[in-house]
């Protein structure tokens, strides 16, 4: 690269090795650059992905909240929650029939009053 460094002044050497040293650091700035242009590339089309992903819950929570509100436009029928008939089963509980007579001496006794 270089052919005549040997007849170079003292100052030009020392201007000549400035140069080498902000190409080197240009060169290892460059490089750190691409590395972070190359993640900056994967962190955007991670958020891309994100924006897609969230784009279509929106989308899901919109056709949702348009058929709740489709619900509630529509006359409100009177929506009661079932009525559970809870009765105790019927038993019937009746007394032996019996025929019932009066006793025989008190009916004796009310006839001869009479």
């Amino acid at each position: 690269m270089y052919e005549n460094i040997e007849g170079l002044s003292p100052e030009d050497e020392k201007e000549l090795r400035i140069l080498e040293s902000q190409i080197t650091e240009l060169f290892n700035l460059l490089e750190k650059k691409e590395i972070q242009t190359s993640q900056l590339k994967d962190e955007n089309a991670e958020l891309r992905a994100r924006i897609q992903n969230l784009e279509q819950q929106l989308s899901q929570y919109q056709q949702q909240l348009s058929q709740y509100q489709q619900q509630l436009s529509q006359p409100q029928q009177q929506i009661s929650p079932p009525q559970q008939q809870l009765k105790p089963p019927q038993q019937q509980l009746s007394p032996p029939q019996q025929q019932l007579s009066p006793p025989q001496h008190a009916n004796q006794q009310i006839d001869t009053i009479i």
